[in-house]
């Protein structure tokens, strides 16, 4: 999952945060008056105060055919709903709008039954038009700045009955049914509310297919899910309110505000002094500690995590030969990072798929015991560009430390080049606007399976994998994806991590461990810390 833009913290959100911890309270205060909701299973649900939650991220759109970043994708997730959901702690995808499917023999067709009752926050009930409206909608508009690619398997979607969509694909996916799990598949009305191209934008300019794109936009997100979107102030706070029509139970909360800070230090005053209650992505490693020493301050360690890593464009000239691409590789010590930059808080990988994965082969050791001088003899020069503190405030000392090593080997001459995310989006891929040698990213999982770290960097339709482009890494990630045997699956991987690992044009880092810091009396959040890093705000409430 990429992600976009830093927000700025105003005056305002904190007024609008202060105005919430009144109504909401603390301690008893915060308890008075809560009240017991009835879900559809006939479980009592507790519903009651306001959450603050603090980050210094930020939401970038709210239109599910436009979202590929964290934050909005986040928000996503609360407000809106998709096919099949991973439930709390699960791997396997279970049933959320559909509540059942049947999958045909040969894997091209996926017949969806939908969930009866169900109705979006603007009352229009939910039937399979607007499944074939939603995921037709995300496939025409192809929005660059999204994750349509995700759904490039799908060949078309019919509707039968106003409870049956049935989705055909033009290829057999292993990772179909989790694919639809991510946002990019969110299910909007068909009412009209969101406009929608009649056919397939087709523009080979990439700048002119977004502005085409842009056109359908629409940034008020009309879904089916526990919260309805109250007030969104961009790049300062957006504020969530339990939906009365939701089909499924009611959330621990009534309300829930996200304030963005442009700085995590911000952020950590705020959660000491309590005007937020919950705080996550991002702190430094200093921070940390300290936030871990402070009795007021309850910390939450969740599964899997962001992995970070460095992008190598085989095209441009400063690295197009793969033998400079390895003795970069060969320069890295992951030890030194963790120890220099994260004080011991990060897990170092030698994959792009992480260890959690039994798939995962970590190859890209080999070059531990390399040296830069095995590959070449000359000293090469390039830049090695970031995003400035994107991913968050460790990352001028990311970037330094890996300057360090690359020069003390005597081969490299390395400049360090900082750029506002924004640009850094626009100019980091081959284009109009340029190209970047050497360039940071950091990526969530958009689905839980190990495809999620293979198809964007190694397939040629895949946002980092386009700068590859290889025919041969094609047919192994293709290959399987359409594999529905398990060893022969775990085969292909092996075989595309090795690849990877000679051709070198990406070279995974770390995986960081996501941790979340929340005053005492807030609970829920170990339920929600889960690998595929979804914040549920829904699971979480204050005593």
């Amino acid at each position: 999952m990429r992600s976009k833009f830093r927000g700025r913290a105003f005056a305002g959100a904190l007024a609008m945060a202060l105005a919430l911890t009144a109504c909401g309270g603390d301690g008893d205060d915060g308890a008075e008056g809560t009240d017991t909701t009835e879900g559809e299973n006939g479980e009592a649900t507790g519903g009651g105060g306001d959450i603050i939650f603090g980050t210094t991220d930020t939401v970038v759109t709210l239109d599910p055919a436009k979202a590929y970043d964290f934050a909005s994708s986040n928000i996503l997730q609360n407000v809106a709903e998709t096919l099949v959901g991973f439930p709390p702690g699960e791997t396997e995808p279970a049933p959320l709008l559909a509540e059942s499917w049947e999958v045909s023999d040969d894997g091209l067709t996926y017949t969806f039954t939908i969930r009866e009752g169900v109705t979006f926050s603007n009352g229009h009930e939910l039937t399979s038009e607007d499944v074939k409206f939603s995921l037709d909608r995300v496939v025409q508009m192809a929005h660059p700045a999204g994750a349509a690619s995700m759904l490039f398997v799908i060949d078309s979607v019919e509707t039968p009955d106003e409870r049956t969509a049935v989705v055909n694909l033009s290829a057999p996916n292993s990772t179909f049914l989790a694919r639809l799990a991510y946002t990019v598949a969110t299910i909007v009305p068909s009412d009209g509310s969101y406009p929608a191209p009649s056919a397939a934008i087709s523009e080979d300019d990439a700048e002119e297919a977004e502005t085409a794109a842009d056109e359908f936009v629409q940034e008020e997100l009309i879904g089916t899910g526990p919260y309805t979107v109250a007030e969104f102030r961009e790049g300062e706070s957006i504020t969530l309110e339990a939906n009365p029509d939701y089909w499924g139970d009611a959330p621990a909360n009534d309300r829930v505000m996200i304030r963005f800070f442009q700085t995590s230090s911000q952020m950590k005053l705020a959660l000491e002094s309590g005007e937020i209650d919950v705080a996550h992505r991002d702190f430094s490693p200093d921070e940390q500690a300290d936030l871990e020493g402070n009795d007021d301050v309850q910390v939450i360690q969740g599964e899997g995590g962001r992995t970070r890593y460095i992008v190598l464009n085989p095209f441009h000239d400063e690295v197009s030969d793969p033998d400079v691409r390895r003795a970069i590789a060969a320069a890295i010590d992951r030890d030194r990072i963790n120890e220099d930059v994260f004080n011991g808080k990060v897990d170092p990988i030698y994959s792009m798929i992480p260890p959690g994965y039994p798939e995962s082969k970590p190859y890209f050791d080999q070059y531990d015991d390399a040296e830069p001088g095995d590959f070449i003899d000359e000293t090469v020069s390039f830049s090695l560009h970031y995003g400035g503190e994107r991913y968050g405030p460790t990352e001028p000392s990311l970037v330094q430390v890996l300057e360090r090593m690359l020069e003390e080997s005597g081969l490299f001459e390395v400049e360090l080049v900082s750029t506002d995310w924004a640009q850094f989006t626009t100019e980091a891929w081959p284009g109009a606007d340029g190209q970047y040698p050497v360039f940071m990213l950091g990526w969530n999982p958009d689905y839980i399976d190990p495809d999620t770290y293979v198809e964007q960097f190694y397939w040629s339709e895949g946002f980092v994998g386009s700068m590859y482009n290889d025919a041969e890494m094609d047919e192994l990630v293709l290959g399987e994806q359409a594999e529905l045997d398990a060893d022969v699956r775990t085969d292909i991987f092996d075989q595309i991590q090795q690849k990877a690992a000679e051709d070198v044009v990406n070279i995974p880092l770390f995986q960081e461990v996501p941790y979340v810091f929340a005053r005492q009396g807030v609970s829920g959040l170990e339920d929600t810390m889960d690998q595929t890093l979804i914040m549920r705000y829904w699971l979480v409430s204050k005593n």
